[in-house]
């Protein structure tokens, strides 16, 4: 009798604890589900009139546009906002389709000068814009296109790395800045915490069914 008791409390708490882990679990996977979700990507665009050179090869007064694409949940920092370069897009009047391959590449906006544009890891800025509809702007919402017609800190932009060789710009005129933010058209960046929980919570599950099978197989 004393047996008999024992091993219902113990199936008791084994139920429990299997409907605890199950729980747990399905939480877990939701939240990474949930953060999944809220990774929007966004795309910055600079487009205007440049000369220079790509791989050697000058170019002047030619149609030059720069697309960073960013994500809406990865802005940080203050009072200069930063939002890392996740892909981009390069491209020239006269040459082939190419993207930066430079490290760390990131898009900044100084709030207190109200000026905004991309640079390098080491902080070299390649192309700023400056104008005061930028005020407020925090790089994680759609803006429309800005005009700027003198921009500034295009000189630093020597030897930039890109996949179609190395690019310098001795110019730039007349440059459009916009910002494009989609939810929909393109597929959610997972952030690296996201992973980690999602990831945790299908081998938990995995672990839990693997636990049932093996007691119902012992009886």
């Amino acid at each position: 009798m004393g047996i008999f008791v024992f091993d219902k409390i113990n199936l008791n708490g084994e139920h429990f604890m299997k409907k605890f882990l199950l729980s747990l679990c399905a939480m877990v996977v939701t939240i990474g589900l949930v953060a999944f979700a809220n990774a929007s990507p966004i795309t910055y665009t600079f487009e205007g009139i440049g000369s220079g050179s790509i791989d050697g090869t000058a170019f002047v007064e030619k149609e030059i546009s720069f697309d960073l694409i960013g994500d809406t949940t990865g802005t940080y920092g203050s009072p200069t906002i930063y939002n890392d370069v996740l892909s981009s897009l390069i491209n020239v009047t006269g040459f082939s389709t190419g993207a930066f391959t430079t490290i760390g590449l990131r898009m900044f906006m100084n709030t207190n000068i109200i000026a905004l544009g991309f640079e390098d890891s080491i902080h070299t800025d390649l192309l700023d814009i400056q104008d005061p509809a930028l005020s407020g702007y925090a790089l994680a919402t759609s803006i429309s296109v800005i005009y700027e017609p003198d921009p500034f800190a295009f000189l630093q932009f020597n030897d930039v790395s890109t996949t179609i060789g190395l690019m310098t710009l001795s110019d730039v005129d007349w440059v459009n800045f916009s910002a494009t933010f989609s939810a929909t058209t393109r597929a959610p960046v997972p952030e690296p915490a996201s992973m980690l929980l999602f990831g945790l919570g299908l081998l938990g599950l995995a672990g839990v069914r693997a636990c049932i099978k093996n007691k119902s197989s012992v009886v």
